[in-house]
Formats: structure tokens, sequence, C-alpha cells
């Protein structure tokens, strides 16, 4: 599966993206909230946000995702959520 991550730069309308990613994340919930394709997943929704100019969603997206991430070791993940809270 891609990450929605890697969607950034290929002419994709971020609206689209969004969708693709909401999409994904519910097809995840069957791994659970502390799963790291969940939690990469909902990174890449803040990132997302955060690029479409939606700064407080994101802040409240990464807010959700960053204890978990840290709670179950997934530094890609949290690295992603910090540098997203330091913008």
């Amino acid at each position: 599966m891609r990450s929605c991550f890697l969607y950034k730069g290929e002419g994709i309308s971020w609206k689209i993206l969004l969708i693709q990613c909401r999409k994904t994340v519910h097809k995840q919930k069957p791994l659970g909230e502390e799963h790291p394709d969940t939690l990469n997943t909902l990174s890449n929704i803040a990132i997302a946000q955060y690029d479409v100019g939606r700064h407080d969603d994101a802040h409240v997206t990464v807010s959700r995702c960053l204890p978990l991430a840290l709670k179950n070791g997934i530094e890609d993940v949290a690295a992603n959520c910090v540098e997203l809270y330091l913008l």
C-alpha cells in the first residue's frame, strides 16, 4: 500500500488525497489505533491537512498520533509528528 505522503507533488488534488487517506484509515481500523500502519496514515493525514492550510486540524491530528507513536516506539511517525508540531 502506498503511503499518502508519497502522493505529494504528483499532481493529485489535496482534496482527493484527504479523501483517499480517510478511506485508508477506515480500512485500517481493524488493525487498531496503535498499529504502525494506522499511525503512519494518521501522520500523513496531518501532513496533508497542514499543506492545505488546515493548521488547527493538523495539530489536533498530531496531538492524537504523537503519544501513540512514542508509546509504541514508532520513531519515523513520531519524527513526522514532531516536525509538524514545530511548524
